[in-house]
């Protein structure tokens, strides 16, 4: 179980009101009983009167050295004996623990901040906290409940009501590149963050977009295929690379559709080489007039077509869904 705050409530009476001042003392001995049935071990004068031989000038002065805290209770009475304009025959008490406090400040004053809490009770108002005390941590009560005290309670007991996450890392905000006027499109074209392609990637595939005339038709292809086509991009994984490092796209992408290779993009030339057998190559004309057949010793990768215009981009994605085993697309 850990051990409960220690906190010292400072207070004065209201002299020469005698209606008022049992109201207010009523108001700061709740406010100490509450504390303390909410876990803070809060003292008061007021506990202490019926105890034989206490000098009052210098229990107060000696808590405030002891304690974790010390909680002021402003009124305009306090504020007067805090400032020296009180009459000077009264209130010594509190008097004396204003000036354990001042020394307090004099001593050390990021200590003095820390320790020193000014509460403003119902039964008090702003003006009555001193100007000097303006900046200390300051709790305005309109009651003495603890959804009312609950701030209050939460710097007590070192219980922030919200809590710091640690820092996570950069986002990758990739620079803006504008490139010559696209042909096919008809405006500059504008390479940044490339969909789906992970962010290790990022820098490699723009730059390679950034050299292609046709970067920005390339981009938007990139775009259908990983938002309405359901392809995943990836780099490659060279042979002799060392175990956890990362994929390489300085060469090409590789397209992936549950987690089957649909084909290979070269982002800098727009060449796409889509994964179809032997049937679609037949009909490879009817499918996308633009591609052709190369040499290959890999039969399925036979099939080229350059991805530089609003055509040629629909008939690689109609081969790239073939590849993939699906129909046209609707």
């Amino acid at each position: 179980m850990s051990v409960p705050p220690t906190a010292l409530l400072s207070w004065a009476h209201k002299p020469n009101q005698p209606g008022t001042d049992a109201a207010w003392s009523n108001e700061v001995l709740q406010l100490a009983v509450n504390l303390r049935q909410f876990g803070v071990d809060a003292d008061l004068d007021l506990f202490h009167l019926s105890e034989p031989g206490i000098e009052w000038t210098g229990w107060g002065p000696s808590r405030i050295t002891k304690c974790d805290y010390t909680v002021v209770l402003v009124n305009q009475a306090w504020r007067q004996r805090f400032e020296g304009t009180n009459e000077p025959n009264e209130g010594a008490g509190a008097v004396a623990e204003a000036d354990t406090l001042l020394g307090l400040f004099e001593r050390n004053q990021d200590d003095f901040r820390r320790r020193l809490l000014v509460v403003v009770l119902p039964g008090a108002d702003l003006h009555d906290v001193p100007p000097r005390l303006s900046g200390q941590q300051r709790f305005v009560l309109k009651d003495l409940t603890r959804n009312d005290l609950e701030p209050l309670l939460r710097l007590l007991h070192g219980s922030p009501e919200h809590v710091m996450q640690p820092v996570g890392p950069a986002p990758f905000l990739p620079p803006v590149r504008f490139g010559p006027i696209d042909g096919a499109a008809g405006t500059p074209g504008i390479h940044t963050y490339v969909p789906g392609v992970p962010d290790e990637g990022q820098e490699v595939v723009q730059q390679q977009l950034a050299s292609n005339p046709a970067g920005a038709v390339v981009r938007s292809f990139l775009e259908e295929l990983t938002t309405k086509q359901g392809v995943a991009l990836h780099g490659v994984r060279r042979r002799d690379a060392a175990p956890g490092s990362l994929d390489d796209y300085t060469g090409y992408l590789r397209l992936t559709r549950a987690a089957r290779t649909i084909g290979y993009l070269y982002a800098s030339t727009g060449r796409l080489n889509p994964k179809v057998s032997g049937p679609t190559l037949e009909t490879l004309s009817s499918l996308a007039p633009d591609a052709r057949q190369v040499g290959s010793s890999n039969e399925a990768y036979r099939a080229v077509i350059t991805v530089n215009d609003p055509r040629s981009r629909e008939q690689a994605i109609a081969l790239l869904r073939r590849a993939a085993g699906l129909g046209a697309a609707t």
